[in-house]
């Protein structure tokens, strides 16, 4: 009967991914996020088959926030344009998050559920996403608190992960301008020097050290 049920779980498995990714093919995000979020929780906390789920539900939900940013973009109605402001902060911080799931199931895999190669590969597209869900974040100005959360506990494997000093100096970016619309001000006149120390000329890190210590002066004004 075990057997069975574990035949039927991995064909289930297997099924809502290939229909998961036809959706997301398809930019049909809603329906690729809920496949995806369903196939994880038929085994949840086995390595073999949830850390993949998780990343390309996390990947969708990063695509959706896009479209949805994008959205928001072109609205001129006010309501409109903050509800889906709100929804692509909240894929991102849900994208994040699933990524991050998706590093600690691989951290406490059983030997045998999962190989060294496909464990590697999850484990790059999951960095290689949270530096992504980073840089969107600070692009649009929504960052969820998930983010900024996870970017903090994660920076070091994120950095260790990058191939050459430029990329780690992007990485540097992208954290520090997370926190250019966040109370957190000293972290981020931190970050955005801790980025003028790999890259001096850098104009971005130069400005965003700028706005940084402004908006620390307006806050502690403020208080």
């Amino acid at each position: 009967k075990k057997n069975e049920e574990s035949k039927t779980n991995f064909e289930t498995i297997v099924r809502l991914l290939k229909e998961g990714e036809e959706a997301n093919t398809a930019g049909n995000y809603d329906v690729a996020v809920a496949k995806y979020d369903e196939g994880y929780r038929v085994n949840p906390d086995f390595a073999g088959s949830a850390p993949t789920l998780l990343v390309r539900r996390a990947d969708s939900q990063k695509s959706r926030a896009v479209a949805i940013n994008n959205k928001a973009a072109k609205s001129t109605d006010p309501t409109e344009k903050v509800t889906n402001l709100n929804l692509a902060k909240a894929d991102l911080g849900g994208s994040m998050e699933g990524f991050k799931m998706a590093l600690d199931i691989l951290a406490k895999a059983n030997p045998g559920d999962i190989t060294p190669d496909n464990a590697a590969k999850i484990k790059a597209s999951s960095i290689s996403g949270m530096k992504e869900v980073m840089r969107l974040s600070g692009a649009i100005k929504q960052v969820d608190d998930r983010v900024i959360t996870i970017a903090k506990e994660m920076m070091p494997q994120i950095l260790a992960a990058d191939a050459d000093a430029k990329a780690k100096t992007d990485t540097r970016l992208f954290y520090a301008t997370m926190f250019l619309g966040s109370t957190d001000t000293a972290v981020g006149v931190a970050a955005f020097r801790d980025v003028l120390t790999d890259s001096p000329d850098s104009v971005d890190g130069l400005a965003g050290l700028g706005l940084s210590l402004t908006n620390a002066g307006f806050i502690n004004f403020q208080n």
